[in-house]
């Protein structure tokens, strides 16, 4: 996607929560620097503000510490995923649902997310009253910047209220303070993300015209999803069938792309290599974030620019066991803030690919001379396999130093291939030069199939799950196995740290409590009815003088 427009919404003028300005100042009209009034006045301006909108999504992947808090909230203390070895404190105690976590002392976590969602649902109410009012000259281009602001301000909405339950929403732009925002039920709420991706079906186009843009697909499958919410089943099934029937959309199925060389990969493993995100049908919305060869600026390895930040949160802390390092062999220098629950692993039957080495990183070989327990680690010895523990030095499973991790998000590493090796990447760098995917097509088909499932329909239901399965070397599944248990399970196995919000999937099945009691020790005997929804950031309460924001209920 063109990133030159980014400087178009550099400015924070649509923020929900504005300075106050005097009523002088109200009346201006400044004409020296970007604002509404001087920007969204032609076809070009108002276009790029539309672009724009990428950006506030681009902030989350691209900002560590908002990805952090986005991760914590949004998937954290879920059945499958669970602290990691070195959690920071506020997102930490909201993954581990302990007693900290709270509407005032995690107030910066909730208030990052809650801004977030509340400026995108502005900023899209405001090129949507502009494009209005505006004479449009290009009706193509009026169309697609109208469609991505229905799509973002639904996108925004859905997750609010999905998260937090009865929350005000956005359907006049507000350019100033207002302290009397209102509560609406979470009904309403959904409904009225309904309409807007039901407006976006209406004018996205059938196919992108640039890498990184929205399409009717992206549309029809998030319709389906907020159709899903309202249990609205026959018509997320409908919404859900039109993306799958996309004719620029199918899944991949046969090996593709910048790896297709390397005898240990799979087609799953193959859409998550460098360069093939944009480059194959399944992808739905890919966020751009390019190859350091051709947009060095954003290579945080060179000049610390933006970039996608957060591959370090799941990579286990390998350094700290003698015999290994942080480095491009093991996709570079790991965080752990998150891991997957031990549950997770055993999900995966042992043909399913995706639960296995190249997908999961399972299996450690020393790297440099090393000791362990006084026993000499050589160059090459086996440290850690997890499906053979006591094949390896350390036979603990529970070690978290070597919980396996996804591999979907690693630096690049080929050393031997000067085209597909980055020198920019290094083992300490904060980024990857990987794209990455926001919606993908088999979550697609797994949203079809619950519609399915949901009503009464097993056997077709099974046939969707199966074309999944099947990708990846899974055993084709009967009407009778079907169960919403065994869609979660599934989706998990496909998505685990892709899905835009495990926590919802949960939230909206009534499976959040049973789930994480059953596969999460860490959060599990600190889960609560109240954890079903997230606390409102208390900071939103107080600021909100002029009607009383009720906060939600057990906090």
């Amino acid at each position: 996607m063109n990133k030159t427009i980014n400087i178009i919404f550099a400015l924070s003028f649509m923020s929900l929560f504005f300075v106050a300005c005097n009523d002088d100042l109200l009346e201006e009209e400044p004409k020296s620097f970007l604002s509404p009034g001087t920007t969204y006045n032609t076809d070009a301006g108002l276009a790029a503000g539309g672009v724009g909108l990428f950006d506030e999504i681009s902030s989350v992947y691209f900002n560590y510490a908002l990805m952090r808090d986005y991760m914590a909230l949004a998937n954290g203390g879920t059945d499958f995923m669970r602290n990691g070895i070195e959690p920071e404190p506020s997102a930490g105690e909201a993954v581990a649902l302990t007693n900290s976590y709270s509407p005032s002392f995690s107030d910066n976590v909730l208030t990052d997310l809650w801004s977030h969602y509340y400026r995108l649902a502005n900023n899209a109410t405001t090129i949507l009253e502009s494009s209005t009012a505006h004479e449009w000259e290009n009706q193509s281009l009026q169309e697609t910047t109208e469609g991505e602001a229905y799509f973002f301000r639904g996108w925004a909405h859905l997750w609010l209220t999905m998260l937090w339950g009865d929350v005000p929403s956005v359907r006049e732009s507000v350019n100033g303070v207002k302290t009397d925002f209102v509560q609406e039920p979470q009904a309403d709420v959904i409904q009225y993300a309904i309409e807007d991706f039901q407006a976006a079906v209406s004018f996205l186009p059938e196919e992108i015209s640039e890498q990184g843009r929205l399409d009717k697909a992206a549309a029809n499958h998030m319709l389906a999803y907020a159709y899903l919410c309202a249990k609205d089943y026959p018509s997320a099934e409908a919404a859900a069938q039109s993306a799958v029937d996309s004719p620029n959309h199918s899944l991949v199925t046969q090996r593709f792309g910048s790896k297709v060389d390397k005898s240990n990969g799979n087609p799953f493993w193959d859409l998550f290599q460098l360069d093939n995100h944009n480059n194959n049908p399944e992808g739905l919305w890919v966020l751009q974030n390019g190859n350091g060869d051709v947009t060095p600026a954003y290579t945080p390895a060179e000049n610390g620019g933006p970039a996608v930040r957060f591959v370090r949160i799941f990579q286990s802390r390998i350094e700290l066991v003698s015999g290994l390092k942080a480095g491009p062999e093991y996709g570079g220098r790991g965080f752990t803030r998150f891991a997957p629950t031990m549950p997770y692993f055993e999900i995966f039957e042992p043909n399913d690919q995706r639960g296995q080495m190249p997908n999961l990183q399972k299996r450690f070989i020393a790297i440099e001379e090393g000791n362990i327990n006084n026993q000499p680690v050589n160059l090459g010895d086996l440290i850690f396999d997890f499906d053979n523990p006591q094949a390896g030095i350390i036979t603990d499973r529970t070690d978290m130093r070597l919980r396996p991790y996804p591999t979907k998000w690693l630096k690049e590493n080929d050393p031997n291939d000067s085209t597909k090796y980055n020198s920019n990447e290094v083992g300490y760098t904060g980024g990857t030069i990987r794209d990455h995917y926001i919606l993908r097509l088999a979550e697609t088909y797994l949203i079809l199939a619950e519609a399915q499932y949901m009503q009464g329909n097993q056997a077709e239901a099974a046939a969707n799950i199966n074309l999944i399965r099947e990708r990846s070397g899974a055993s084709p599944i009967s009407a009778g196995d079907v169960t919403i248990d065994f869609i979660l399970d599934e989706k998990a196995r496909e998505l685990w740290g892709e899905q835009y919000s495990r926590k919802v999937d949960l939230f909206r099945t009534g499976k959040y409590i049973e789930r994480v009691q059953k596969y999460n020790s860490e959060a599990g005997s600190n889960v609560k009815e109240k954890h079903t929804l997230l606390p409102i950031p208390q900071s939103e309460i107080d600021l909100n003088s002029g009607n009383e924001l009720q906060q939600n209920p057990g906090w």
